[in-house]
């Protein structure tokens, strides 16, 4: 597998396939889904918590394969990660009785053959290879003040642990304070990417100093 410079994740994209939501929920997952398509990344990691697959990896997950071959390849444990990730669902379960078993959104389980990209079902940095030689990250998910922000592959840990640049759509973003809707205008526009938003966008020959 050819290094990875440039990377997507989606964060806590749970649920029953976007396209039967209201028209207006379904634009976040149709401008994740658009820019997947795009072919700017070179993998994409789905980065979605207490799920079924936590319990017990099935094939239901069409990605769960590639992402077993990924980690023997790179020396990682499978058997560590699904480990680990039933241990965080257990733990969630036990501190709220109203938590449940999510599964990842059906709409990208069956749709995802159109971006044409590896799809990795990773959750934590030390799964992922070679990470200093990520040079982008483009952050997706739910909800930008909690999740995006500090999961594990959040944008807080890519900011204070990398050097990689770090974009985001706000489209392609979930932020559940409904009374300020120019949020995002805190952020620089890119200029790479003119329709994306950056955190941090600095020349990519200077990531490696």
């Amino acid at each position: 597998m050819s290094e990875t410079k440039k990377i997507a994740i989606l964060i806590d994209c749970w649920g029953e396939d976007y396209l039967t939501y209201p028209l207006e929920r379904q634009i976040l997952y149709k401008t994740i889904d658009t820019f997947l398509q795009s072919g700017i990344v070179d993998k994409i990691i789905m980065a979605t918590y207490d799920t079924g697959e936590a319990i017990q990896p099935k094939l239901y997950n069409p990605w769960i394969d590639y992402t077993k071959a990924y980690m023997k390849q790179n020396e990682r444990s499978w058997h560590k990660k699904v480990e680990r990730d039933k241990m965080q669902l257990g733990e969630n379960l036990t501190k709220n009785l109203d938590h449940y078993v999510r599964h990842t959104n059906k709409g990208f389980v069956t749709r995802w053959k159109d971006w044409n990209t590896p799809v990795l079902f990773l959750h934590y940095p030390w799964e992922i290879s070679s990470i200093d030689s990520i040079e982008e990250v483009f952050i997706f998910g739910f909800d930008w003040q909690i999740c995006v922000e500090s999961r594990p592959l959040g944008y807080d840990f890519w900011l204070k642990k990398t050097k990689a640049n770090v974009y985001f759509d706000p489209l392609g973003v979930e932020y559940k304070n409904k009374n300020n809707d120019k949020w995002y205008e805190k952020y620089s526009i890119s200029k790479t990417y003119p329709n994306l938003r950056s955190l941090r966008e600095q020349p990519l020959n200077s990531l490696s100093q």
